[in-house]
């Protein structure tokens, strides 16, 4: 079941990684009122957010043809993987299988497991990048 998302969001528990319109952008600046500008990941579009809520969108315009939208499946499986990699560093009884695992079940509840599967960081590559 796929699953209707906000034009704005986090991908990340620290929140230097968003989607806006299922585009994913990354941080470039906080501004001293509060505000933070975000940079497309692949080209130069801005967004400008304050309070979790988009206040300006500067350039809608994406100059790249790889700025494309992203499914809800690999908006979530993004979200994973980096809750994921956020538990590695912060939970002292952190054991990988099993919130790898975890975090597997999650998603193969909310969407179709071939989706899933096409999105979800295999667990050797998932392994590695936790180690780091």
């Amino acid at each position: 079941m796929e699953q209707e998302y906000p034009i704005f969001s986090y991908l990340n528990d620290e929140k230097t990684s968003s989607q806006y319109k299922a585009v994913n952008f990354k941080i470039a600046e906080a501004n001293r009122d509060g505000s933070i500008r975000w940079r497309c990941c692949v080209c130069s579009p801005t967004i400008i957010t304050k309070d979790d809520q988009v206040s300006k969108n500067q350039n809608d315009k994406h100059k790249s043809v790889k700025c494309v939208e992203m499914f809800p499946v690999q908006m979530e499986c993004i979200r994973e993987n980096e809750h994921l990699k956020h538990l590695a560093k912060t939970c002292d009884e952190f054991k990988f299988v099993d919130q790898y695992k975890l975090c597997l079940r999650r998603l193969q509840l909310k969407f179709d497991n071939r989706a899933v599967a096409d999105f979800w960081v295999k667990e050797v590559t998932a392994k590695t990048a936790v180690a780091k």
